[in-house]
């Protein structure tokens, strides 16, 4: 009888919380021209919107020009949603505003045209994490979407005019997935920071490039994309176990150099038309065995193939297609690469 009493004691208790979290979780409704087809509530801004909700609310925005700066902060999980994806709302950032700028983690921002031309489209700030979604926006901006830094952010989907996709703090476990980038390129930091376990993969970019430079990259697959007229670049301190693979690059290279170059592998990639070098590799300390296979390199101003690591570096070059070759560069196994150094 008493374990009957207690445990219907914590289903009241469980059930009364369950309530309670259903009932916060409030659609909000933003129409600047009209009423919001009859939903409540209704509201003319969306920074209106904003500050009546509360964590993991939903605001959906009405077609319109909403000329405002929105900040989300101190409201985790909020969804920023367009009323029809077929029809996207304008947010227009007055002088000097970033569109849309999150302070919460789990903010997912879907559907928008977001203009500001002297802030960013999308501007992320103190270590946002808890997979931030910034999904099929249609961005123009001079900053593009910013993070500083960001780890396990979702971007996807995206058309970016100017500015591009950057981590200049660095980032973790980000997903960079099917944008297309015009004028711009997908940046993770400089300096003393990581960019690690993060995903680049199925974007379309015209005029930029894809760089990974903090002082540890490590774990991050750059796969299946297209430049037209930008590179794909490693550099920095520290650089292993990254997966370069099935790209195409074209009007210039894929490069790898750091002080330390580690396990990396370059394969089924594609690339042409390189002022300088196709696919080049520098390993400052030597010593390590890095993976260059199955790629085609040709065309180039350079060298197609140029690996100029010291001579203590071990990097396998095997089954590439190409013109010209410098340095180390081959397609020789290294077993046989070891076995000539012997014999000298």
């Amino acid at each position: 009888m008493r374990r009957s009493l207690f445990l219907c004691s914590i289903f009241v208790v469980l059930g009364a919380f369950a309530q309670e979290y259903a009932i916060a979780q409030t659609t909000h409704y933003v129409d600047n021209l009209s009423l919001c087809e009859g939903n409540a509530p209704c509201y003319a801004t969306i920074m209106e919107a904003v500050d009546a909700a509360v964590a993991s609310d939903t605001i959906v925005v009405f077609p319109g020009i909403y000329p405002e700066a929105v900040v989300i902060s101190s409201r985790d999980n909020i969804v920023l949603s367009a009323h029809k994806r077929s029809v996207k709302p304008v947010i227009a950032a007055p002088s000097g505003a970033s569109a849309v700028t999150i302070h919460s983690p789990g903010v997912r921002i879907s559907g928008f045209i977001l203009e500001a031309s002297e802030g960013s489209a999308v501007e992320g700030f103190g270590g946002i994490s808890g997979l931030a979604i910034i999904e099929d926006n249609l961005m123009k901006s001079l900053n593009g979407i910013l993070f500083r830094p960001g780890s396990y952010v979702s971007v996807r989907h995206n058309t970016i005019i100017g500015g591009g996709i950057r981590f200049p703090m660095g980032g973790n476990g980000c997903q960079i997935e099917g944008n297309r980038l015009i004028g711009a390129g997908i940046g993770f930091s400089e300096g003393f920071t990581e960019a690690g376990s993060n995903i680049i993969r199925g974007n379309v970019l015209t005029g930029g490039s894809i760089t990974l430079g903090a002082r540890h990259v490590s774990g991050n697959i750059v796969q299946s994309n297209m430049i037209d007229g930008g590179y794909i670049v490693l550099s920095g301190y520290f650089a292993e176990s990254n997966m370069i693979k099935n790209n195409t690059v074209r009007g210039d290279g894929i490069h790898l150099g750091f002080k330390s170059v580690n396990a990396n592998t370059i394969v089924l990639t594609f690339v042409s038309g390189s002022s300088v070098d196709g696919i080049s590799i520098y390993d400052g300390d030597g010593g390590v065995t890095n993976v260059i296979r199955k790629n085609t390199s040709v065309g180039n101003a350079g060298c197609d193939i140029n690996d100029q690591s010291p001579s203590t570096s071990m990097n396998l070059w095997e089954q590439n297609r190409f013109v010209t070759k410098c340095g180390a560069a081959t397609n020789e196994l290294a077993s046989e690469r070891l076995h000539l150094r012997e014999q000298r």
